[in-house]
Formats: C-alpha cells, structure tokens, sequence
C-alpha cells in the first residue's frame, strides 16, 4: 500500500521550478475505516505527515479513495492508493519558495 524510495532532489528541484504547485507544503493524515459499535463505520488514524510537497494536490481534500503521491519532509516518496486521507495545506506555493 505504501511504497517509499528517495526521489532525486535536483530533479525534483527541476520539478519545483516547472509548476510552482510543487512547493506547497501540506500536512497529510491517513485513515483506515473500521466497524463501529453500534453499527456503521469509524475513521481511525493510520499516520500523518508534517510538511510535505506534493505537485497533484489542490486545495483542502478529505476522504479522496484514488491514488495519492507526495514526498516527505526527509524525500521519501510516499503513494498511497484507495485509502481516505485528509490533506490540509500549512503553506502555500509563494511562501514555501524561499524555504526548503
């Protein structure tokens, strides 16, 4: 469900000067759902990450079931497929230029 591997940072630097998007930062929590007492279902945290770049999310997303890709804070790519997640974004594309 996960799969991790460093992504080369001078490429994804070539990444992050082609759609400024990129330098987003946001913080991704994901979920797994279970049954809850009393019938239906419950959303229980699986892991969140702090601070990552990711140039496929737009906006504030919660509960998305498709496929989710981003890099963590110490470049380990991260993608995650038919799982609910919420991701909040902590700052935007024109702030996180000058930070890295």
């Amino acid at each position: 469900m996960l799969k991790s591997g460093l992504i080369d940072e001078q490429l994804f630097e070539e990444i992050r000067k082609k759609w400024p998007e990129a330098n987003r930062r946001w913080q991704v929590t994901l979920f797994r759902s279970e049954p809850a007492e009393g019938g239906g279902t419950k959303n229980v945290e699986i892991e969140r990450f702090d601070n990552v770049r990711s140039k496929w999310l737009t906006g504030n997303v919660v509960s998305h079931q498709g496929t989710l890709e981003f890099v963590t804070e110490d470049g380990r790519e991260v993608v995650v497929s038919s799982m609910p997640f919420i991701a909040k974004e902590v700052a935007p594309a024109t702030a996180a230029l000058g930070a890295s």
